[in-house]
């Protein structure tokens, strides 16, 4: 309950963020395409690769060395049990947050002169 909690809070103070950090970077003509690119992009492009690549041909590698040709051909290629199931897909998107984590510090490193420059001037 504690970790959904955590996980709206952060999605929920994230995107609206992001557009104004796009505008202040990037700047305010293109802010919705740019914007796009990093919520469209970045979410669909996600999504297609965690879900659909690494978690359904992890899920089924893990099907097809727990069931023998001996086992009920009904049940045989249909539901893996146990953590070896989707651990790797965990490890995956642990990595892949880490990154992401790793990533916006640098991120933000190369950009702090963007608010280095409005904390320096006097406001109008």
């Amino acid at each position: 309950m504690v970790g959904t909690a955590l996980s709206g809070l952060s999605f929920g103070g994230v995107w609206p963020m992001l557009v104004l950090i796009v505008g202040e970077i990037y700047g305010t003509a293109h802010v919705a395409a740019n914007y796009m690119f990093y919520d469209g992009v970045t979410s669909a492009g996600g999504t297609f690769l965690l879900s659909k690549i690494v978690a359904q041909r992890v899920y089924e590698s893990h099907i097809d060395q727990h069931y023998s040709d001996n086992d009920d051909s009904s049940a045989r290629g249909v539901t893996c049990y146990g953590l070896q199931c989707f651990q790797t897909t965990h490890i995956v998107i642990s990595i892949s947050l880490i990154t992401c984590a790793i990533m916006s510090v640098i991120f933000m490193y190369m950009t702090r002169h963007v608010y280095n420059k409005a904390a320096s001037q006097p406001p109008h």
